[in-house]
């Protein structure tokens, strides 16, 4: 997932949201906002990405990953892929 701003959207705020399948256009409501949201889907996917690649761990990280899925599940709209549309996705 990707997330960057779009220069010629600047004062509206916009950036794009990209996975590998589908690409979205989000508006914020300000540019601090804007810089926010892109700071944290950033970090997100870099922690999720690294969480992956570690493999095996102990029992604490096992259950902080759990925490940080539900996490994630709560969100609005996470209910369903954002590529295909399933209903709960796994990732």
């Amino acid at each position: 997932m990707r997330a960057t701003p779009r220069p010629s959207d600047a004062r509206s705020f916009v950036f794009e949201l990209a996975t590998p399948n589908e690409q979205w256009l989000v508006a914020a409501s300000s540019q601090a906002e804007q810089a926010a949201w892109i700071e944290a889907l950033a970090a997100r996917t870099a922690h999720l990405l690294e969480s992956q690649s570690r493999g095996a761990d102990d029992g604490a990280a096992a259950e902080k990953r759990a925490a940080l899925l539900a996490e994630l599940r709560a969100v609005p709209g996470n209910n369903k892929c954002a590529d295909c549309g399933a209903a709960d996705p796994t990732w």
